[in-house]
C-alpha cells in the first residue's frame, strides 16, 4: 500500500522546511507503508535570501520501520543518497548562504527525537565552496564523493563509525575513516590527502604570483580540541615540486617540503616541529629602473573582510590572531640565482648549495630566531651568516654576522664599472660585517680585506671616479693601501634609516670609505713625507723629499724608513714610477769651500760648483740604487732627472721624488699634509 503522494509530500516538504530553516522543494516521494520502502527524487532545498539551491538531491532511497514512527522516531535500516550537490556561497558581505540561528518551534524539541541508521551510503556526491567575499572570487570543489556511515544513534553514547573518499576539483583524492557522535559535535577522523593539486588556492596568491604543486597529508583531526579549542590537528605534511611564478617566469622552486610533525589547537596555535625544504631554487631579479620584480603581490588581492555577522546582521568581536610556533626549519642543497639589469653589462650571480636553519620562528613578538646559513657563491667564494633576528617584531631587531670568504671580485665589475670607473682584473675580497638592526635604525660594520687587487680604467666612463669621490686615483691609492703580502684591509661603519627613501647608501658608504682612506694612509704618507697632489693636468704626486747633510751624500737614518716604505709602495704595484731629482743648494757649495779637494766626491775638480753638481746626481743614484736593492725594483721605475739648483740660503741638499701614476688620470687640486694624520 502506497501512501497518498501529494498528502504525504506536503507533509514532509513542510517538516523538513521547518527543520532546516530553508524552503525544502521535493518532485516525487513514494511510500509503502506495508514494507516501509521509501523513495525521494528532486529534494531541493533552497538557499536563503537568494535564488538558487543550497542542497540538490536526485534520489533518495530508504528503509523505514514505521511503528517508532508513531511516537516521533525514525529508525532507518537502510539509507542510500544519490548524486547530492551542495552549493555554498559566501556573499560580499561575509555572510553564507546558510542560516545558522535557531527558530522556536512547537511540539518536540529534537533533542526528544530519537534517529537511529543502521547503514547509510552517499554515492556520486559533490560540494562546492564560492568565496565571493574576498577579491578575485574563487570556488573551490570535491567530485565523485563518496561516503558510508554504519550504527548512527542519537540515544546511544556509541559513535557511528564512517568512510569515505572524493577527489578534488584540479586533483588529488581525499580518503576518511573515523567516528563520529550522534550530533555530530565530536568526533575523531583519519584524513588521507595524495597528489592533491595547489591550484585549488591558486587566487589566494593574488595575480600575478601564482603558485603550482602537489601536497600530500596524513592527518588526524578531532573535534572539540582540547580545552576551550574548537578542533585538534596534528599529522605530516608534504609538498612535491612546488612551483611559484609571476610574469610567466619562475621565481622559486622546491623539489620538496616536508613538516614532520603538525599540532594544531585550533584556533588558539599551531605548531610545527620540524620543516625541512629540499633545493630550493630561487629567483632574485631587479628591473632596469632599479626595482625587484616577481615578488610582490598585485593591488586589490586582498583577501579582508568585513567583521562576521550573522544573517540577523549581529556584529561579532574579532577573535585573538592564532599563536603559531615553527621549532626548526631547514633548507638543504639550495640555490638563489641574483639577476640585476639595472647595470651595464646585466649582473648575473648566485648563491649554491644553499644549508640555512632558523630555530623558534613564532609569532609571538621580541622572540629572537636564531639564523645559520652557508653557502657557495657561484663565481667563487663562500658566504656565512649567522646569529639571531626579530623580524616579526612591530619594531623589528636584529644582530647578525656576515662573512665573505675569498670572493671573486671580477665577478663584481658591472657595479664597479659604474661606481669606480674601473673594472678587476684579479682580486679575492673577505668581508666580515657585523649588521644591527633597532626598530627603524640600520647599522652595518664591514672589514674588508682585498688581496691580489689588479684594476684597469674604464675608458670614455661617463661615472664618477674614485679620484672624485675620495681625492686619489684608484691605482696609486690601491698601491698605498697594500701592505707588504700586497692585501688592502679597512674597516668602515654605514648606518642609516630604513624607512628614509631619500637615504642615499652609496653615497653614505663613499662618505665613510673616504674616511677610513684618509686615516689608514695616514702611516705610508708620514713617513714617505708630505703628499701634494699636483695640477689638473698632471698624474703624478710630489712626495717629501730625502734630504742630506750639506757636502754628504750618506743617506741619513731618519730618512731609512721613508726608503723602505717607497720600496714597498713600488714593489706592491707595477704602474707607478719614482723620478728623481738632485737639488744642489747653497749649504752644499758653502760646505764644499770649506773642504779640502780630496773630500770632495771626485778629487782634482776644479770649482766647488762643478763638484756640487756631481754630489747631487751622486745621491739621487744612492737613493735609486737603496730602494731598488730593498725590493728588486726594476731601474727603470726609478729613473733620475738632471740636477736642478736652489740657491736659497738654510734650504736643505735633497733629492725631490715624484710618484707617477701610468694610468694618467687628471688629479684634483688638494693637499693631505702631517696635520691631516696627527
Amino acid at each position: 500500500m502506497i501512501l497518498a503522494p501529494t498528502l504525504l509530500r506536503g507533509w514532509v516538504e513542510s517538516r523538513l522546511t521547518d527543520k532546516l530553516l530553508h524552503t525544502t522543494q521535493i518532485t516525487t516521494l513514494r511510500l509503502n507503508l506495508f514494507s516501509g520502502h521509501l523513495e525521494i527524487e528532486g529534494l531541493r532545498v533552497r538557499a536563503q535570501e537568494a535564488d538558487s539551491d543550497l542542497i540538490v538531491i536526485r534520489q533518495v532511497i530508504a528503509d523505514i520501520e514505521l511503528l517508532p514512527l508513531f511516537n516521533q522516531d525514525v529508525v532507518f535500516r537502510r539509507l542510500d543518497i544519490h548524486s547530492p550537490e551542495v552549493n555554498l556561497v559566501r556573499a560580499e558581505d561575509s555572510l553564507w548562504n546558510v542560516a545558522l540561528h535557531e527558530r522556536r518551534s512547537s511540539g518536540k524539541s529534537m533533542s526528544q527525537f530519537m534517529l537511529h541508521i543502521q547503514n547509510a551510503t552517499l554515492s556520486n556526491g559533490r560540494l562546492t565552496i564560492e568565496h565571493r567575499s574576498i577579491i578575485p572570487a574563487r570556488t573551490t570543489q570535491m567530485t565523485r564523493i563518496h561516503l558510508a556511515m554504519t550504527d548512527l544513534s542519537s540515544n546511544s553514547i556509541e559513535p557511528a563509525k564512517i568512510h569515505g573518499s572524493a577527489e578534488l576539483s584540479q586533483s588529488g583524492t581525499l580518503m576518511i575513516k573515523g567516528v563520529v557522535g550522534s550530533d555530530f559535535r565530536s568526533g575523531m577522523m583519519t584524513i588521507h590527502l595524495s597528489d592533491v593539486s595547489l591550484d585549488t588556492i591558486q587566487n589566494c596568491f593574488g595575480n600575478p604570483l601564482s603558485v603550482r604543486g602537489q601536497v600530500d597529508a596524513r592527518l588526524s583531526v578531532t573535534w572539540p580540541g582540547k580545552g576551550t579549542s574548537l578542533i585538534g590537528i596534528s599529522g605530516a605534511i608534504e609538498g612535491h615540486k612546488l612551483v611559484w611564478a609571476s610574469a610567466d617566469r619562475s621565481d622559486w622552486r622546491v623539489a620538496e617540503i616536508s613538516i614532520a610533525q603538525l599540532d594544531a589547537v585550533w584556533p588558539d596555535t599551531v605548531t610545527l616541529n620540524r620543516v625541512v625544504v629540499t633545493k630550493p631554487d630561487i629567483w632574485v631579479r631587479r628591473n632596469k629602473n632599479g626595482r625587484f620584480v616577481g615578488v610582490g603581490r598585485g593591488p586589490a588581492h586582498s583577501s579582508t573582510q568585513s567583521p562576521a555577522s550573522s544573517s540577523t546582521g549581529t556584529k561579532y568581536e574579532r577573535s585573538p590572531p592564532t599563536r603559531w610556533v615553527i621549532n626548526t626549519i631547514i633548507i638543504r642543497d639550495g640555490a638563489i640565482h641574483l639577476e640585476d639589469r639595472s647595470v651595464t653589462p646585466m649582473y648575473s650571480d648566485g648563491l649554491q648549495n644553499l644549508e640555512l636553519s632558523l630555530d623558534k620562528l613564532m609569532s609571538t613578538p621580541s622572540q629572537p630566531v636564531r639564523i645559520t646559513a652557508r653557502a657557495d657563491i657561484a663565481s667563487g667564494g663562500a658566504l656565512e651568516i649567522y646569529g639571531r633576528a626579530s623580524l616579526l617584531d612591530p619594531l623589528p631587531s636584529a644582530s647578525l654576522k656576515a662573512v665573505i670568504h675569498q670572493l671573486a671580485v671580477p665577478s663584481t665589475n658591472p657595479y664597479l664599472e659604474r661606481t669606480l670607473s674601473h673594472h678587476t682584473t684579479d682580486g679575492r675580497l673577505t668581508s666580515v660585517m657585523d649588521i644591527h638592526l633597532r626598530g627603524n635604525e640600520l647599522e652595518v660594520t664591514s672589514h674588508v680585506t682585498l688581496s691580489d687587487l689588479q684594476v684597469e680604467p674604464v675608458r670614455n666612463s661617463t661615472s664618477r671616479t674614485v679620484q672624485e669621490r675620495i681625492g686619489l686615483p684608484l691605482g696609486l691609492l690601491i698601491a698605498l693601501l697594500k701592505d707588504d703580502m700586497g692585501r688592502i684591509t679597512i674597516s668602515f661603519p654605514v648606518s642609516g634609516l630604513l624607512s628614509n627613501p631619500t637615504f642615499d647608501w652609496t653615497n653614505a658608504i663613499w662618505a665613510t670609505i673616504r674616511q677610513a682612506v684618509i686615516k689608514l694612509v695616514a702611516l705610508p704618507i708620514r713617513s714617505i713625507g708630505q703628499l701634494v697632489m699636483g695640477n689638473q693636468e698632471s698624474a703624478s704626486l710630489r712626495l717629501e723629499p730625502i734630504t742630506f747633510d750639506p757636502g754628504s751624500a750618506t743617506i741619513r737614518q731618519s730618512m731609512e724608513r721613508r726608503l723602505h716604505d717607497l720600496a714597498k709602495l713600488l714593489g706592491s704595484t707595477n704602474g707607478t714610477v719614482l723620478h728623481m731629482t738632485p737639488i744642489l743648494s747653497a749649504t752644499d757649495l758653502d760646505a764644499l769651500q770649506h773642504l779640502p779637494q780630496e773630500s770632495w766626491p771626485i778629487s782634482g775638480l776644479d770649482t766647488a760648483e762643478t763638484a756640487g753638481h756631481v754630489l747631487a746626481v751622486r745621491r739621487a743614484y744612492l737613493v735609486a740604487t737603496h730602494v731598488a736593492g730593498l725590493n728588486r725594483i726594476s731601474s727603470d721605475r726609478l729613473p733620475v732627472n738632471p740636477p736642478r739648483h736652489d740657491l736659497v740660503e738654510a734650504v736643505m741638499p735633497r733629492v725631490e721624488l715624484r710618484l707617477e701614476n701610468t694610468e694618467t688620470i687628471p688629479l684634483p687640486r688638494v693637499q693631505l699634509g702631517k696635520q691631516d694624520y696627527q
